[in-house]
């Protein structure tokens, strides 16, 4: 026969990683969703630390100090709600993208004229 399932895996992989203009697509989304992460993971963890301050200031009576937590607060809010979204937009485009790189990737193998033949000589589809 000379075909195996592994081989076959091996040239979807290498067809996928290599030769689909979508894995391009891919990149860009991948790595958007990484800075996209680390913004949100910071000021989240920057945010608790502005909480602490503010709560602290709140326990003690201080107003100024509450006024100038809450404000920073509010801003890291501020910074920390578009990064979410944009997390969520990148996690949607990088289904999208390799999706369609896995789709084409194996449309191509299936259909190419050899695999067509082989099937017809084999009389199975394995």
């Amino acid at each position: 026969k000379g075909r195996s399932a592994v081989g076959a895996i091996g040239r979807v992989a290498k067809n996928l990683v290599w030769a689909s203009p979508h894995m391009w697509r891919a990149l860009t989304y991948a790595l958007l969703l990484f800075l996209a992460l680390a913004v949100t993971n910071g000021a989240a963890l920057v945010q608790s630390y502005a909480q602490r301050d503010y709560m602290t200031a709140l326990e003690n009576k201080d107003a100024a100090l509450f006024g100038q937590g809450l404000a920073f607060a509010l801003a890291l809010l501020a910074v920390g709600t578009p990064a979410r979204c944009l997390a969520e937009y990148a996690t949607g485009g990088l289904g999208i993208a390799l999706r369609d790189a896995i789709t084409d990737s194996l449309l191509a193998e299936y259909f190419k004229p050899q695999a067509v033949y082989w099937l017809r000589r084999e009389a199975s589809v394995p």
